[in-house]
């Protein structure tokens, strides 16, 4: 029913739905469409960071895995 051109607003059990192609509708749908932009924004800016610190955590567990603990260490590697 909000769908046709010529209505402007229905209500049902007392709440108002503005007709998609009223003045109101149109702003709401506009507002609505920001609101999913940024979003959208926030949530790829959260997967970029979690894909940062994921390879910046893995970089460092390679160092870790590089470096030998001690003296001891590299002399039981090299018996086996």
């Amino acid at each position: 029913m909000i769908e046709q051109e010529r209505c402007e607003e229905v209500t049902i059990e007392q709440k108002a739905y503005p007709g998609k192609h009223s003045e109101k509708g149109k702003e709401e749908a506009k507002k609505t469409e920001e609101d999913i932009m940024q979003k959208a924004k926030k949530q790829k800016e959260k997967m970029e960071e979690r894909k940062k610190k994921q390879e910046k955590e893995k970089k460092e567990k390679k160092l870790k895995d590089k470096k030998p603990t001690s003296k001891k260490n590299i002399k039981d590697k090299s018996e086996l």
